[in-house]
């Protein structure tokens, strides 16, 4: 039986946008009432409101919290408007916390999904504080979250719709290695560190600092030959990963990091064969010894060229990659996101909900 749900979009329009389209759709595809609100749209038309009349040194001083509160305060009418059983909220980071007080007032629940364990684990406590379930992308964040409400853990996913098997498209340019990323400065020393000659290497994604400030990738550098653009929509990772013979998954650096990136799950659903760095032990648990591993630059250069010497070893993983992915899906994590809501008990915040509602 579905519910009304009010779902909050993402702030940014690239990443975890993903991740919100991907529960949108599987939670539509489970029968809830879906209504969504655009925040990234209501972020900018504040921004640009906000602005009007002002000279540069007036703009220079308006306070973010200021945009995001005018951004997010619509929410709780949209709300009862919708007559909401639920409000939705996927990442929060770009949420103004009062609104989650209204909400409360009008005596509708609040979940939020949170995709930036453990990187961000500070301000999102804070946040999950304020709402009735929180759910967490990394299992070593949990029981932090677990003491201020009711939370669960969610891993990444992919959707079946957009991440799977495509044939190569006719005049598609082939490569044997590919990564599709953000490119913290991590990740660009890392790959700046390996021996590309005689390898067809593809690298996508928009350039970021270590505090995620958008940057122009770096001019001259010993990568840029290889480098093919800023924006891949997910809706064509697809057939870009089609073209490779290897993906390569990194994982941003935490000394608590233990679950799985999005890429993980989408690379194996895409049948694409993954090189992944060593460092989430959930990596075995869930696909076993489908994805290789490698714990520097050296190790992935030296398993780069013999996977590219050795099609028979890919595809054997490939095979036993997709096998493992199948049950992570986006419609598997509402099953049990929904199933988390609706167990008996009082929400963190004392609300019960009992989805009675007849369709």
């Amino acid at each position: 039986m579905g519910i009304r749900i009010l779902l909050v979009a993402t702030a940014a329009e690239t990443s975890v946008f993903d991740v919100y389209r991907g529960y949108r759709r599987a939670l539509e595809r489970a029968g809830h009432d879906v209504r969504v609100y655009d925040l990234n749209t209501y972020l900018k038309f504040y921004t640009r409101a906000f602005s009007i009349g002002k000279t540069e040194q007036q703009v220079s001083v308006i306070h973010p919290e200021q945009i995001m509160l005018a951004a997010t305060e619509r929410v709780v009418t949209e709300a009862l408007l919708h007559q909401a059983e639920l409000v939705l909220i996927i990442s929060g980071l770009a949420f103004h916390p009062n609104i989650l007080e209204l909400l409360k007032r009008v005596h509708i629940p609040v979940a939020v999904v949170l995709t930036e364990c453990p990187y961000d684990d500070e301000p999102q406590l804070k946040f999950a504080e304020l709402c009735d379930w929180a759910f967490v992308n990394d299992k070593a964040s949990l029981p932090k979250f677990q003491e201020v409400t009711q939370a669960h853990y969610l891993p990444a996913a992919h959707d079946p719709e957009v991440h799977r098997m495509v044939p190569i498209q006719v005049g598609q340019d082939a490569s044997d290695v590919l990564m599709v990323a953000t490119w913290f400065p991590e990740r660009v020393e890392f790959f700046s560190q390996i021996n590309w000659d005689g390898v067809r290497l593809k690298l996508y994604g928009p350039c970021v600092t270590d505090d995620k400030k958008a940057m122009p990738w770096p001019k001259e550098h010993v990568l840029s030959p290889y480098y093919g653009g800023i924006m891949v929509d997910n809706h064509d990772i697809a057939a870009l990963y089609a073209t490779t013979k290897i993906g390569i998954n990194i994982h941003r650096r935490h000394p608590r990091g233990y679950s799985l990136n999005p890429r993980t799950y989408e690379l194996a659903a895409c049948g694409c064969f993954q090189l992944c760095d060593d460092t989430r032990p959930e990596l075995q648990e869930i696909f076993g010894d489908s994805v290789p591993t490698f714990g520097s630059a050296r190790e992935l250069e030296d398993k780069i060229h013999y996977y590219l010497a050795h099609d028979r070893a890919r595809q054997d993983c490939i095979a036993k990659a997709i096998r493992a992915v199948q049950p992570h899906t986006f419609d598997a994590r509402v099953e049990a996101m929904m199933s988390a809501i609706q167990r008996k008990g009082e929400g963190a915040g004392g609300l019960r909900l009992i989805f009675s509602r007849k369709e």
